[in-house]
Protein backbone atom coordinates (compact mmCIF):
# COMPACT_ATOMS: atom_id res chain seq x y z
CA UNK A 1 0.00 0.00 0.00
CA UNK A 2 1.35 3.34 -1.02
CA UNK A 3 0.97 6.19 1.49
CA UNK A 4 0.67 9.79 0.36
CA UNK A 5 3.08 12.43 1.51
CA UNK A 6 0.26 14.27 3.28
CA UNK A 7 -0.76 11.16 5.26
CA UNK A 8 2.88 10.44 6.12
CA UNK A 9 3.46 13.95 7.48
CA UNK A 10 0.16 13.88 9.34
CA UNK A 11 0.92 10.58 11.06
CA UNK A 12 4.51 11.66 11.80
CA UNK A 13 3.36 14.88 13.44
CA UNK A 14 0.75 13.08 15.50
CA UNK A 15 3.30 10.54 16.69
CA UNK A 16 5.96 13.18 17.40
CA UNK A 17 3.48 15.39 19.22
CA UNK A 18 2.32 12.54 21.37
CA UNK A 19 5.92 11.84 22.41
CA UNK A 20 6.48 15.48 23.32
CA UNK A 21 3.32 15.61 25.42
CA UNK A 22 3.90 12.33 27.21
CA UNK A 23 3.25 12.74 30.97
CA UNK A 24 6.76 11.62 31.89
CA UNK A 25 8.42 14.11 29.54
CA UNK A 26 6.35 16.94 31.03
CA UNK A 27 7.66 16.11 34.51
CA UNK A 28 11.27 15.51 33.48
CA UNK A 29 12.44 18.97 34.58
CA UNK A 30 10.47 19.04 37.82
CA UNK A 31 12.34 18.84 41.08
CA UNK A 32 11.66 15.62 42.95
CA UNK A 33 10.12 16.27 46.36
CA UNK A 34 11.16 14.54 49.53
CA UNK A 35 8.70 11.92 50.70
CA UNK A 36 6.25 13.04 53.38
CA UNK A 37 7.43 12.57 56.95
CA UNK A 38 5.42 13.20 60.12
CA UNK A 39 6.28 16.29 62.13
CA UNK A 40 7.41 14.29 65.16
CA UNK A 41 10.01 12.51 63.02
CA UNK A 42 11.40 15.84 61.85
CA UNK A 43 11.53 17.07 65.46
CA UNK A 44 13.33 13.89 66.53
CA UNK A 45 15.94 14.34 63.79
CA UNK A 46 16.47 17.94 64.92
CA UNK A 47 16.77 16.86 68.56
CA UNK A 48 13.72 18.89 69.63
CA UNK A 49 11.18 16.14 70.36
CA UNK A 50 12.24 15.57 73.99
CA UNK A 51 11.85 19.30 74.70
CA UNK A 52 8.34 19.30 73.20
CA UNK A 53 7.36 16.35 75.39
CA UNK A 54 8.62 18.22 78.47
CA UNK A 55 6.59 21.28 77.43
CA UNK A 56 3.45 19.14 77.07
CA UNK A 57 3.92 17.64 80.54
CA UNK A 58 4.42 21.13 81.97
CA UNK A 59 1.03 22.12 80.53
CA UNK A 60 -0.58 19.07 82.17
CA UNK A 61 0.85 19.99 85.60
CA UNK A 62 -1.29 23.14 85.55
CA UNK A 63 -3.88 22.09 82.99
CA UNK A 64 -4.69 24.61 80.27
CA UNK A 65 -5.93 22.22 77.59
CA UNK A 66 -9.62 23.15 77.54
CA UNK A 67 -11.01 26.71 77.48
CA UNK A 68 -11.79 26.54 81.25
CA UNK A 69 -8.05 26.46 82.14
CA UNK A 70 -8.81 25.11 85.62
CA UNK A 71 -5.14 24.55 86.47
CA UNK A 72 -5.46 21.08 88.08
CA UNK A 73 -2.49 18.72 88.03
CA UNK A 74 -3.58 16.02 85.60
CA UNK A 75 -0.28 14.17 86.02
CA UNK A 76 -1.30 13.36 89.62
CA UNK A 77 -4.71 12.10 88.49
CA UNK A 78 -6.70 15.19 89.41
CA UNK A 79 -9.70 15.99 87.24
CA UNK A 80 -10.88 19.50 86.59
CA UNK A 81 -14.00 20.90 84.99
CA UNK A 82 -13.72 18.85 81.78
CA UNK A 83 -13.12 15.59 83.69
CA UNK A 84 -10.37 14.60 81.23
CA UNK A 85 -8.08 11.76 82.36
CA UNK A 86 -4.33 12.11 82.84
CA UNK A 87 -3.68 10.51 79.43
CA UNK A 88 -4.62 12.70 76.48
CA UNK A 89 -7.01 11.08 74.00
CA UNK A 90 -7.32 12.36 70.43
CA UNK A 91 -10.80 11.67 69.10
CA UNK A 92 -10.35 13.15 65.63
CA UNK A 93 -7.70 14.77 63.50
CA UNK A 94 -7.97 16.65 60.23
CA UNK A 95 -5.55 18.58 58.07
CA UNK A 96 -5.56 22.33 58.73
CA UNK A 97 -5.30 24.40 55.58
Amino acid sequence: MKISRRDFLKSSLILGGSLLCHPLSLRANQKKEDPWRPAYEKLENQGKLVERIKQAHAILEACELCPRQCGVNRLKGEKGFCQAPHRVVVFSAQPHF
